[in-house]
């Protein structure tokens, strides 16, 4: 035998020994090892343990929730942008003054109108309802839409007891004179009068989305949204007024004017302004929701901007009634004092607009397929035309039928107009609701 030979029988004995020292590496046949905390890789029919991800947690170890679908029902309770009415539309005055109740006049006082419409706090409800494409949940769809109640605020006035008390006038801007000048509604002894004016706001939208999920693990989620986005806004503002002619003690006729005519004890006449405004929205819309997770409480956040086209139209529409005596058939004709023959109708133009919106929300899980939510929305939409907006207190005073100058010969400006203005308007609030995960 070689020396070479020799050297390798004795390399080869010395291994063996040193293999009878250690443990055994490698799995047996059929046999698990595990090579990390909560995951096992199988060596035969054994199952893997699932690697924890995002969810909501229902005990101390992370089990994720497999929300293939969900619903959500939220209670609103939201705020809106206050009307404007910029315009004053009744004023009072001392009898004793030079020009009572004429706006800039001393005595004059502004009894309603030249200040914002307050609608309060509304209730509504939003319901959503979503669900991912496939257990991997890469791709889903989302939609649902929302309605708030409708709001109202209001002003009424009216003489006490017939005797025309208090003195009521409703002012505008004389284009036949270039003056500030004003109709009477009540004078103590001659007119017995009263004055109403109410708002309308309602609001609702709807929207639908695809869902991609870009980022996620087991403590956040980062989800891209796009979709369609449509909002409707549809408000009014009314203003009525009705006034009679008092006996004279001394016998002598008090007629008040009407189309043209007179109108005597025990006769009555009713004017009606009514200025509608409703805007829509209709656009594509982009953005993305952010969820970070801690146990049972996870918060969102979710932003989206629309971008689209706001349809406006806006209505006006306005009329004279005479009562000749209680319980006749009114007799009414076309034209109010504000909304007249010159200004009555509709008009409406479609614009471009960017409309952005931001959820923030708190969730907590109260069951495995039930969340507890409370949050808060915002919504921001330019350039709409609100009713308050589109009255024109420049009157001729050929326009109106209830001016004695009714259909005289037309000196000055042919008014009230229709303006178009337009105001960047919000809703925001709070929501309170529960949703449901299968």
């Amino acid at each position: 035998m070689t020396k070479k030979t020799l050297g390798s029988l004795a390399l080869l004995l010395a291994g063996l020994d040193g293999a009878h020292g250690q443990e055994p590496v490698g799995p047996f046949p059929g046999m698990p090892t595990q090579v990390a905390p909560g995951t096992m890789v199988p060596g035969g029919d054994w199952p893997q343990t699932a690697i924890p991800s995002f969810g909501w947690y229902g005990r101390e170890e992370a089990c994720r929730l497999q929300d293939q679908a969900w619903a959500r029902f939220d209670l609103l309770m939201w705020w809106i942008k206050p009307g404007p009415n910029p315009v004053p539309l009744l004023t009072t005055g001392s009898i004793e003054a030079p020009l009572p109740g004429v706006l800039f006049q001393p005595g004059t006082a502004i009894v309603y109108g030249g200040s914002d419409l307050h609608f309060g706090t509304g209730l509504g409800g939003r319901l959503v309802l979503g669900s991912w494409l496939g257990r991997d949940r890469n791709l889903g769809i989302e939609g649902g839409g929302f309605a708030l109640e409708q709001r109202s605020t209001g002003y009424s006035t009216s003489t006490d007891g017939r005797d025309g008390n208090p003195f009521l006038l409703r002012p505008f801007y004389n284009t036949q004179t270039g003056l500030e000048d004003v109709q009477t509604i009540s004078f103590p002894g001659f007119l017995d009068g009263r004055f109403a004016a109410y708002a309308n706001s309602k609001m609702w939208g709807a929207h639908a989305d695809a869902l991609l999920n870009l980022v996620e693990t087991h403590r956040y989620r980062i989800t891209g949204l796009v979709g369609w986005q449509y909002l409707n806004l549809r408000e009014d503002l009314y203003i009525r007024t009705s006034y009679a002619p008092l006996a004279q003690f001394d016998g002598l006729p008090n007629p008040i004017a009407f189309n043209g005519g007179v109108i005597d004890v025990p006769g009555r006449v009713e004017v009606e302004d009514g200025f509608a405004a409703d805007n829509q929205f209709h656009g594509a819309s982009v953005g993305v929701r952010a969820e970070v997770g801690w146990g049972r409480t996870t918060l969102s956040a979710t932003t989206k901007l629309g971008l689209g086209a706001n349809y406006q139209k806006l209505l006006i529409n306005g009329s004279t009634s005479a009562i000749p005596f209680p319980g006749a058939v009114p007799v009414t004709v076309p034209g109010g004092v504000l909304a007249a023959t010159t200004n009555m109708g509709s008009d409406s133009r479609t614009a471009f607009a960017a409309v952005p919106q931001v959820e923030l929300a708190v969730h907590v899980a109260l069951t495995e397929r039930i969340t507890g939510r409370v949050g808060y929305s915002l919504i921001y939409w330019p350039s709409l035309i609100r009713p308050g907006d589109q009255i024109d207190r420049r009157v001729n005073e050929t326009v109106p039928p209830s001016f004695v100058e009714f259909g005289f010969p037309v000196f000055g400006t042919l008014a009230p107009g229709m303006p178009i203005r337009t105001h960047d308007f919000w809703a925001h609030g709070v929501d309170f609701s529960f949703e449901v995960r299968f």
